[in-house]
C-alpha cells in the first residue's frame, strides 16, 4: 500500500511490490488527489498499474505534477476493481496513462422554463440517483444574455425525504447568472450514494426564462 502525502507517493521498485500499487488516500479522507509519482531511477517505457486500496476512498489523477492522462482530464478511481496503467515517458520526464478501468462519466441535464415568460421561484423537480459516485461539476447556461438567476440544488436520502434548503450541495458558489449567459464550477467533490435524491430549487429569478442546469460527474461500475 502507497499513502499520498501532499499529492504524491513515492515508489522504490527494490523495496515495494514491483509493478502493482495500491494507493490509499492522505488521513483515510473520503477522496484525495494524486498528482506526483516519484519512482527510484525509471527507465523508458517501464510500465506501472496502480488501483485504490479501499472501495469507499476515491483516488484521483491529476495532470498537474508528472502524470499524463488522455485529454488532460482527471481520472477517478473509486472502487479496487478500478485501475490505471502507466508508461515512463523519459524525455517528458512523465508517467503515461495508457489504460486501465476507471468509473463511468454521468450528466444530469435539467431544463427549467419554457421560453415566454418568466421562471418563477421554489422547487423545480426531484431526481433520484441511481448509482454511487460523486458530483464533480455543474454547468448553468441560458439562450438570452443579460438575465439575472440563481439556483440550489438539495441533496438528501430516501430515509429523509424531502431535501430541504439545508442539504445544499454548496458552499458558496451556487449557479448563477447576471453578467453572463453561462456559469461553470468543475471543483465538486460532492460523493452520491445510491438512492440519493437531488432537489433542484430557482432561489431568485429577475428575467429569465428559459435555462439549463447540467450537473454531473463518475459512477462507478456496475
Amino acid at each position: 500500500e502507497k499513502t499520498i502525502a501532499s499529492g504524491a507517493i513515492t515508489i522504490d521498485p527494490d523495496a515495494d511490490d514491483e509493478g502493482h500499487y495500491r494507493i490509499d488516500t492522505q488521513s483515510d479522507d473520503p477522496s484525495d488527489s494524486l498528482d506526483t509519482i516519484t519512482f527510484t531511477t525509471p527507465t523508458d517505457g517501464q510500465i506501472i498499474l496502480i488501483s485504490p486500496e479501499h472501495d469507499d476512498r476515491t483516488v484521483i489523477l491529476t495532470v498537474s505534477g508528472n502524470i499524463v492522462a488522455p485529454d488532460g482530464l482527471s481520472i477517478y478511481l473509486m472502487d479496487t476493481e478500478d485501475y490505471v496503467i502507466l508508461r515512463y515517458n523519459s524525455t517528458l520526464s512523465k508517467w503515461e496513462v495508457i489504460g486501465g478501468v476507471w468509473p463511468i462519466a454521468w450528466v444530469l441535464n435539467v431544463p427549467v422554463g419554457d421560453g415566454s415568460s418568466n421562471i418563477g421561484t421554489g422547487v423545480v423537480d426531484y431526481y433520484e440517483l441511481p448509482f454511487n459516485g460523486i458530483m464533480t461539476f455543474f454547468r448553468f447556461v441560458s439562450e438570452d444574455a443579460g438575465v439575472t438567476i440563481q439556483m440550489d440544488v438539495w441533496k438528501d436520502t430516501y430515509a429523509n425525504w424531502p431535501p430541504v434548503v439545508g442539504n445544499t450541495i454548496f458552499s458558496g458558489n451556487k449557479p448563477v447568472l447576471s453578467t453572463s449567459q453561462k456559469d461553470e464550477d468543475t471543483t465538486l467533490a460532492v460523493v452520491i450514494t445510491k438512492g440519493d435524491y437531488l432537489g433542484v430549487n430557482v432561489d431568485s429569478n429577475t428575467d429569465a426564462q428559459r435555462v439549463t442546469l447540467s450537473m454531473g460527474g463518475y459512477r462507478k461500475r456496475g
